[in-house]
């Protein structure tokens, strides 16, 4: 399991996992991952992401069907042919699995549109699906890593490791930018690329096994003709910070023929901080509102310095999000209505209608809008019409008692009914 977790105005700190909605794991660092168990049956997974604000913001949730071990192989299975004639109990292969016929009828059908196994529209009414026939092979690439510099003209190394779980390895081949450069059929394998493209790099192994099922892995390399490099990888550019909220910048540096010494941190050509050892990295703080321009600058052992492109930023002064309230609140529990305090509201709605006065004419205090009495239910509809805010809707309550708080003030009582305008206040 694995999931991407960003925050735009401060740092992820951790990522849960949750599969059929019961949590399995925590990781606080990226790559946000976590190995599971997979155990038969169909299951739900999702990630729940945290920030340094303690926001949480939960992930899309994606469902995944595990077939039982012991109902996949193939052997024996003939492939599924359109307009055969299947027994009910007939076995077949299609798509790597095994399917067993439920409904003669039906599994013989030529409308493979609609009853081919594991494809058709309608092909569950007709077959069982008894697992996958068998699995592909795992494969990955040892050497280089992913993301690494390396001088142009280098002869690279690509090594990587393949297994089966239930057959063989039969060829393991090496492609750069999607062009085959060599196919190795018995382990190690390795093949070395002389890297002559300067710049952005794909290199990738696929592993074939016995029942022709393939597996694969991608590493991206960055092909350079200087010695020294260096890139801006936090934050990005375009992104919108806070004020007063610590950002992390952060930087790769590699030397080529040296060691790095340093790297420097730069805000609008000004270094405000410099690391000596990697993960390159410093926590600036902006003081002022505005755009930023953020770079970093790599010195080697040699003596050689480079620059890196400079990301813009935009420092933006965060407000608190406020409710908005029509007429009156009860900020008190009582038996007779609003059990909820105004500081459990949740900050996700943007209007709050809970305590109005009707205009019941036995009321002891009511209100207008202009010159017309108006209901609150009138004025939300009105509210809604006009804005595209989030209005939360609890109940009306018709108020005889004068035990009312306005913002937090206590509102003076009155014996007549007293027509009063409503207002939309800031709380």
């Amino acid at each position: 399991m694995s999931a991407d977790a960003a925050d735009s105005d401060g740092d992820v700190t951790q990522v849960e996992f949750f599969v059929n909605n019961q949590w399995v794991a925590t990781d606080t660092t990226a790559p946000y991952q976590h190995n599971w168990s997979a155990q038969a049956g169909t299951h739900s997974f999702k990630a729940i992401a945290t920030d340094n604000d303690n926001q949480s913001t939960t992930s899309q949730e994606v469902s995944v069907t595990v077939s039982s071990g012991s109902s996949g192989g193939c052997a024996g299975a003939p492939a599924y042919v359109a307009g055969t004639s299947y027994n009910t109990g007939d076995e077949v292969q299609n798509l790597n699995n095994k399917y067993r016929c439920d409904v003669a009828g039906w599994c013989s059908s030529s409308s493979d549109w609609a009853y081919a196994p594991g494809d058709g529209l309608y092909w569950t009414d007709a077959w069982t699906d008894l697992g996958a026939c068998s699995t592909p092979p795992v494969v990955s690439i040892t050497s280089p890593q992913d993301n690494q510099v390396v001088l142009a003209g280098a002869n690279v190394a690509i090594e990587a490791t393949a297994a089966d779980a239930d057959g063989s390895i039969t060829q393991v081949e090496f492609f750069a930018n999607d062009q085959s450069l060599a196919v190795v059929t018995q382990a190690p394998y390795r093949h070395e690329w002389s890297a002559t493209l300067v710049g952005a790099n794909t290199l990738k192994v696929v592993a074939t096994d016995n029942d022709n099922n393939l597996g694969q892995d991608v590493v991206n390399i960055t092909v350079s003709d200087q010695d020294l490099v260096v890139s801006l990888t936090s934050p990005t550019s375009g992104q919108t910070v806070g004020l007063g909220k610590a950002v992390k910048v952060a930087a790769d540096a590699t030397s080529l023929t040296a060691d790095v010494q340093s790297v420097d941190f730069l805000v609008n050509g000004s270094i405000v901080g410099t690391d000596t050892t990697a993960p390159y990295e410093y926590s600036w703080t902006p003081t002022a509102v505005g755009s930023y321009s953020v770079s970093a600058a790599a010195v080697d052992t040699a003596g050689s310095r480079v620059n890196s492109a400079a990301a813009s930023v935009t420092v933006v002064e965060q407000t608190e999000k406020t409710h908005k309230l029509i007429g009156y609140w009860h900020n008190f529990v009582n038996g007779a209505g609003c059990p909820i305090r105004l500081a459990e509201m949740s900050k996700a709605w943007d209007i709050i209608d809970i305590a109005f006065a009707e205009n019941d004419r036995n009321s002891m205090v009511r209100f207008t809008s202009t010159s017309t009495p108006v209901t609150s239910t009138v004025l939300v509809q009105r509210l809604i019409q006009r804005s595209s805010s989030k209005i939360w809707l609890r109940y009306k309550l018709k108020v005889k008692s004068s035990c009312f708080h306005l913002v937090g003030q206590k509102a003076p009582s009155h014996s007549t009914p007293m027509p009063m305008k409503p207002h939309l206040l800031a709380a």
